[in-house]
């Protein structure tokens, strides 16, 4: 983003269009499909395991807006809502989790699972994924977006006032894992655990933290035609 006077365009504030880092998300491309929607895939960086001689993937493909505030905003494209499968989790009660409360969501290493936390809290949460091979933490209070030495901060949206939300999106693929925060970041990580370690699990570091739903689907294979 940034001023083209016709001749010169002189470029504003750089953010990272993916707090993966390059060492996970390399070389996108983007294209304008017929919807008039501007479509963006990463490649996800690492191979398989033995027996598997292939480097790398391309990530889902995620869609490219500019908000009000002249952020970039990412999301999944809507189509990858017709990948979910069986409902695994629904809580929609509005449960106030306290400082080193877990809660057990479910089980699987293809997951699609949406949070919505209420941002006013203070808290700080830990999202454990694939039986904590890989635990992504939010600080509310301060935006941050961590999973090891990867990090980032979610801007915060002022304008919604005190009772602002925060959605976190997971999508789970075996060895990938794909964090949209807020519909304003995102994060692709690569990660290989143990055969059978697949549980998926909240827990609060800091409280409270109130959640105002949950819902994780399983997801199914892509259809080729």
């Amino acid at each position: 983003v940034g001023k083209y006077d016709g001749r010169r365009f002189t470029a504003g504030p750089w953010y990272s269009l993916d707090f993966g880092g390059p060492t996970q998300f390399y070389a996108p491309n983007s294209l304008l499909d017929d919807k008039g929607r501007r479509i963006l895939w990463g490649w996800l960086m690492g191979g398989g395991r033995p027996g598997s001689p292939w480097d790398g993937m391309l990530t889902l493909p995620r869609r490219l807006e500019l908000g009000p505030d002249k952020r970039l905003r990412v999301q999944p494209v809507r189509e990858i809502d017709t990948l979910r499968g069986e409902r695994l989790a629904d809580i929609g009660d509005g449960r106030v989790l306290e400082s080193g409360e877990k809660l057990d969501v479910c089980r699987g290493a293809e997951l699609d699972v949406v949070m919505e936390f209420e941002r006013s809290s203070e808290g700080r949460l830990s999202v454990d994924v694939l039986g904590g091979a890989l635990s992504i933490t939010f600080d509310m209070a301060t935006g941050e977006l961590r999973c090891g030495d990867k990090v980032g901060v979610v801007p915060r949206d002022d304008s919604s006032g005190k009772n602002e939300s925060f959605t976190m999106r997971v999508l789970v693929d075996r060895s990938v894992v794909e964090i949209y925060a807020d519909g304003r970041e995102a994060m692709s990580l690569r990660v290989h655990p143990p055969k059978g370690q697949d549980a998926f699990q909240l827990h609060v570091e800091k409280g409270p933290v109130r959640l105002a739903r949950l819902q994780a689907w399983r997801m199914k294979p892509i259809e080729w035609e």
